[in-house]
């Protein structure tokens, strides 16, 4: 396994095969192999990784997976409109739509 590379918090979420994650409390739990949660996570499963967090992740072989990060924004002023909302998530929509459509591997 690999360290988690330092992002913004991240979402991964499994679109083939399985991954295995594990979380750990400080680095000396990390260099000891000694995580404080471990968990598989099946396809069309997800999870978040917030800025700080050591973990490492292993995925099984031919596994795909869609990390989605997010760059720090400053805090809005105010809340976000309808249309600001709903610009969002439409964009989100989309690009779940547009990765679940893709192929994974050889030809089907």
């Amino acid at each position: 396994m690999t360290r988690w590379p330092d992002t913004p918090t991240a979402v991964v979420l499994a679109v083939h095969g399985s991954l295995h994650l594990e979380m750990y409390q400080d680095a000396e739990d990390l260099v000891s192999g000694h995580p404080q949660y471990a968990r598989h996570f099946a396809v069309g499963e997800f999870f978040a990784v917030h800025p700080g967090t050591a973990c490492t992740l292993k995925s099984s072989a031919g596994g795909l997976q869609v990390l989605a990060v997010t760059e720090p924004e400053p805090v809005p002023s105010g809340l976000l409109s309808f249309a600001e909302h709903g610009a969002v998530t439409q964009r989100v929509h989309r690009t779940l739509k547009e990765i679940c459509a893709a192929r994974v591997g050889g030809a089907r």
